[in-house]
């Protein structure tokens, strides 16, 4: 009887131990399902729904519309610019031919004349060209 008793009490020490054991590993297993139910509810919260999306791609759209009407905008007012800017440098280009065919014409009068006059000594004073402007006279005292 006596090792029947110790038998039993043995098993009772595993059947606690295994208890024990099994009750933790319980215990375990109801917090990760709590934590994986924690972790998929506010996944399911932070993660974008379809309007979202919509929401996301219509202002995309609207920033590459205005981005598109922006550039199109700058190259029209460069291209405008540099149509205007060619524009003023043909004028410089033939204003600038028409100064060095009046001085080659100034030149050339002036070589004429000095050569004409026979004048081995005279030298030609440059005569500049002046805007005409409007003088006022005033009158003189009796």
């Amino acid at each position: 009887m006596e090792g029947l008793q110790g038998w039993m009490a043995e098993i009772e020490r595993r059947q606690g131990r295994l208890t024990y054991f099994g009750a933790v590993i319980g215990v375990m297993a109801i917090a990760a399902a709590g934590a994986a139910l924690y972790f998929g509810i506010t996944a399911k919260n932070d993660s974008a729904t379809k309007s979202d999306m919509d929401d996301l791609k219509a202002k995309v759209d609207s920033l590459q519309s205005a981005v598109t009407k922006n550039t199109e905008n700058t190259q029209s007012t460069l291209n405008s610019s540099i149509s205007q800017l060619q524009t003023s440098i043909q004028a410089l280009q033939k204003q600038q031919a028409q100064n060095a065919a009046t001085i080659s014409s100034l030149q050339s009068q002036a070589s004429a004349g000095a050569l004409g006059k026979g004048a081995a000594g005279t030298t030609i004073t440059p005569v500049t060209p002046t805007t005409p402007s409007t003088t006022t006279t005033t009158p003189k005292k009796p």
